[in-house]
């Protein structure tokens, strides 16, 4: 089987995306294509990048996306519709036909299986330690339970966040007065990424999956005082938690 280094991102407009595309550029890595969709939707960004407790890439959120891609040379198309299975969305895949796709769409959607058909290789970064804490806003259950958080890599299925997983990571907990659901979070995603984006550049693969015997557990939207108590918890310096 021949090796490859090529690999698409496939993004909506969002912090997170702009987080992922500026760390890529900033380390040196070339995608083939971004395909950006929902280009319509007014951009998920914000001014508020205080604080990161960790030396994690660092995002401007004042630009444009597209100024970012525009800025690294990179070659790009823009869908305005915001649905991922959409039809223009699936015929620019097909016409791509990727070997790997980077994947950051918009909060709470799931891939369908006509996307997982033409995208190649699927990689999503998810803000918490897979198995165990899968599902949503997991970050603020960790800093409950463990006092950090993690990220885990796994390439997408249809079940959610129970794909192969590549890689993981824990990160120290966020300094108080973090901007934890944008800055913090993008950036321990894009830390990961890179990790796993350079070693498929270097080696020529994926890393090889993690093997899980364990199932997880299953978390939902945080209740807001659970979220206030999280963030109650923080300490001006946060304890680092190790790489396992």
């Amino acid at each position: 089987m021949s090796r490859t280094t090529g690999f698409i991102v496939l993004c909506a407009p969002t912090a997170r995306s702009q987080a992922y595309l500026q760390a890529i550029s900033a380390d040196g890595l070339t995608p083939e294509h971004v395909v950006v969709y929902g280009n319509a939707r007014p951009r998920n960004l914000t001014q508020d990048t205080r604080g990161h407790a960790l030396s994690l890439p660092q995002t401007d959120f004042t630009i444009p996306l597209s100024q970012t891609i525009t800025d690294a040379g990179w070659q790009a198309s823009y869908i305005d519709d915001e649905a991922i299975g959409g039809d223009e969305v699936i015929e620019r895949l097909v016409e791509l036909s990727p070997a790997l796709t980077v994947f950051s769409g918009f909060g709470g959607q799931l891939v369908p299986e006509r996307v997982l058909a033409v995208s190649g290789p699927l990689l999503h970064i998810h803000s918490g330690w897979l198995p165990d804490y899968r599902g949503s806003t997991t970050l603020y259950y960790s800093l409950l339970e463990q006092g950090y958080c993690a990220a885990s890599a796994l390439l997408l299925t249809q079940a959610i966040d129970n794909g192969p997983i590549l890689a993981r990571k824990t990160y120290p907990a966020p300094a108080q007065h973090s901007d934890i659901d944008y800055a913090y979070d993008c950036a321990i995603r894009s830390d990961l990424l890179l990790t796993v984006l350079k070693h498929y550049v270097l080696e020529g693969c994926l890393p090889d999956p993690i093997a899980i015997e364990e199932e997880g557990e299953m978390f939902y939207v945080i209740h807001p005082l659970l979220k206030h108590l999280a963030i109650l918890s923080l300490e001006e310096t946060a304890d680092a938690g190790d790489s396992l």
